[in-house]
């Protein structure tokens, strides 16, 4: 058994290790544990929305996933101000989100819809 065999035996269930954190997957569930820190702090009748800021302006939208694609892609899929369906294609280096809240327009006897993630590298 070679040095590189050991290695990789030892580290087998410790795959989190060895994660780079300069991938779009990183970056991906960074952004998704801030989200879920912000939701947990809102009342029942708001949801968060989210506005994505960029030199064109701000677009905002109630995000349903979040995915990614390596090496540096977030993909934010969501619903616009006219509910109109939309996916943003970012890259890594250029993405700031404004997390904001606004009232729920959904039925409120149903507890709060949460921000989804796309765990692996989807085809958004």
């Amino acid at each position: 058994m070679s040095e590189i065999d050991n290695l990789e035996d030892m580290f087998k269930d410790k795959q989190f290790l060895l994660e780079d954190p300069h991938t779009a997957k990183w970056m991906a569930e960074r952004i998704l544990q801030q989200i879920n820190k912000f939701e947990d702090s809102l009342p029942d009748n708001m949801e968060t929305v989210a506005k994505l800021l960029s030199p064109a302006g701000a677009v905002t939208l109630r995000v349903e996933s979040i995915g990614y694609h390596n090496p540096d892609m977030i993909t934010i899929r969501g619903f616009d101000q006219k509910n109109a369906l939309v996916c943003i294609l970012q890259h890594t280096s250029q993405l700031n989100l404004l997390l904001a809240t606004a009232p729920r327009t959904d039925d409120l006897s149903k507890p709060r819809r949460k921000i989804g993630f796309v765990p692996e590298e989807s085809e958004q």
